[in-house]
C-alpha cells in the first residue's frame, strides 16, 4: 500500500503553508501566532524525524539559546509577583520560527521567494483594500486599522509584509523591464496604504529601508531610481487628495519623534531606562515593568520639561530599553550580540557591494527589523515579534535560497 502521502505531497503542503502567513494574519494575532508557532513546532518535527540539528550550530540561534536561558532564570528568581516565567518560556519561538521558516524554504524544491511573495501580496491586497474602505467610511480617522478592528494599528501589517514584497518587486524589475508594469504600481499602492493608515514612524521605517536598499544597489540605479520617484509620487497624490493627513505628518516630525520630549513614547522610554538602573546586571524579570513602575516612585514619577508625569504604561514601547530593564545588562548584551550575529550572518564586507540583490534585500530587512531606535510593543509579547521575526525568516530565506539554489 502507498502512503497517503509522499514527498512530494508533504513539500508541497509546507510550500503552501509556509507562504500563508499574510492571509492568516489578516485574522489578527491569535491566528498568526498559530501560524508562527506550527512553523516552529514542523521544523522541530523535522528535525527529530531526520536527525538534523545542524541549525543549532548556527552563531545566532545558539546566542538566542542564551538569551533565552537568561531570561528564564532572572524571571524565575525575580521577586516581583508579575514576572511572567510563561512569556519568557514562549520567547525561544520566534529564532526557532526564524531558522525554521528559512530552512524549509530554502531545502523545499516546491517553492520560491516568487511564489511567497505572490502569496503575500494576495493578502496585502485584502488588507490595503480594507484599509480604503475604513478611509472612505471614516475620511477623518488618523489612524487606520484594517481588517483587525480598533485595537491594533494597520501599519505593522503593513511594515511586516510590505517591505519585503516591495523590495522584491525591486530587484525582479532590474532583471526585467517589464516588471516595472506591475512592480510600480505595486510599490506606489504599498506606500498610499502606509501614508492612508497613519503611523508615522513605521511609515518612515518603511521609507528607511526601501532607501538603504536602493542608496546600496549601484548596479541598475535608473531603475532604481525610478521606484524612488514613484515613491515620491505616491507621498504627493496622498497629500494633494488628503490634505489633513499630510498636515498629520507633519506635525508629527516636527513634534512626536519617539526622542522628542512631545512625544508619546518619550516618557515610557525614560521610565524604561530607570527601571532598568534600579537592578542593572539582573533586571526586573520578565513582564515586571508595569507593576515596579506603579509601585516605585523613581521610575513613575518624571519631570518632563516643566510638567510632572505620573502613572504608567504595561512596558515602556521599545524593544532594547524594556530588554534593559527586565533583563538587564547582560540580557541586552546576549540579545543586541545576536541580533548582530543574524543581520551579518552571511555577510561579507569584502564583497559587500558585489553581492546579489536578493542578498542585499535581506540585509536590508534585518537592519530595519533589528533597527535600535525603534518603537516597539511588547518586547516578550505577539504581536510586534510577528513581524519582527517574520522579517528575519523572509531575509534568512533568501539567503538560504540563494546557497540552495546556487544564485539569487
Amino acid at each position: 500500500m502507498k502512503p497517503f502521502l509522499n514527498r512530494n505531497s508533504t513539500d508541497l503542503l509546507i510550500s503552501v503553508w509556509l507562504c500563508s502567513g499574510a492571509i492568516l494574519a489578516l485574522l489578527g494575532n491569535a491566528a498568526s501566532d498559530v501560524w508562527l508557532t506550527s512553523v516552529a513546532v514542523i521544523f522541530i518535527v523535522r528535525s527529530f524525524i531526520l536527525g538534523d540539528w545542524a541549525w543549532t550550530r548556527e552563531p545566532w540561534v545558539q546566542m538566542s539559546g542564551l538569551f533565552w536561558i537568561w531570561i528564564l532564570s532572572v524571571s524565575t528568581f525575580s521577586p516581583w509577583q508579575s514576572s511572567n516565567l510563561g512569556d519568557a518560556a514562549a520567547w525561544i519561538r520566534f529564532p526557532i520560527f526564524a531558522i525554521g521558516f528559512a530552512t524549509l524554504f530554502g531545502q523545499n524544491p516546491k517553492i520560491s521567494i516568487d511564489r511567497l511573495a505572490i502569496f503575500t501580496c494576495f493578502g496585502l491586497a485584502i488588507f490595503i483594500g480594507a484599509l480604503v474602505i475604513e478611509k472612505i467610511g471614516n475620511p477623518d480617522a488618523e489612524r487606520l486599522y484594517g481588517t483587525w478592528g480598533q485595537n491594533i494599528k494597520a501599519g505593522w501589517y503593513l511594515f511586516g509584509f510590505g517591505l519585503p514584497v516591495s523590495l522584491w518587486a525591486i530587484w525582479k524589475a532590474n532583471t526585467n523591464w517589464r516588471t516595472l508594469l506591475w512592480g510600480g504600481p505595486l510599490v506606489l499602492c504599498i506606500v498610499g496604504a502606509f501614508l492612508l493608515a497613519g503611523d508615522v514612524y513605521v511609515t518612515l521605517s518603511y521609507l528607511f529601508g526601501i532607501t538603504i536598499f536602493l542608496a546600496f544597489n549601484g548596479k541598475h540605479w535608473r531603475r532604481t531610481a525610478m521606484f524612488g520617484a514613484a515613491a515620491l509620487v505616491s507621498i504627493g497624490c496622498v497629500f494633494f487628495f488628503f490634505p489633513d493627513t499630510a498636515d498629520r505628518y507633519v506635525w508629527s516630525l516636527r513634534t512626536r519623534l519617539p526622542w522628542m520630549e512631545s512625544s508619546d513614547y518619550f516618557v515610557p522610554w525614560m521610565r524604561g531606562l530607570n527601571a532598568g538602573l534600579l537592578q542593572p546586571f539582573f533586571g526586573l524579570g520578565v513582564g515586571v515593568y508595569e507593576e515596579a513602575c506603579n509601585a516605585l516612585p523613581q521610575i513613575s514619577v518624571l519631570d518632563v520639561g516643566d510638567y510632572r508625569t505620573l502613572g504608567c504604561q504595561n512596558h515602556p514601547h521599545q524593544l532594547y530599553i524594556q530588554t534593559f530593564a527586565e533583563t538587564g545588562t547582560v540580557g541586552l548584551l546576549i540579545f543586541s550580540l545576536a541580533v548582530l550575529l543574524i543581520v551579518f550572518n552571511g555577510v561579507s564586507f569584502k564583497r559587500f557591494f558585489a553581492q546579489t540583490e536578493a542578498q542585499l534585500a535581506a540585509f536590508c530587512l534585518l537592519v530595519v527589523a533589528f533597527w535600535p531606535i525603534s518603537t516597539y510593543s511588547d518586547a516578550f509579547g505577539q504581536h510586534r515579534n510577528f513581524f519582527t521575526w517574520f522579517l528575519a525568516a523572509w531575509a534568512l530565506a533568501l539567503r538560504y535560497k540563494s546557497k540552495s539554489d546556487g544564485k539569487a
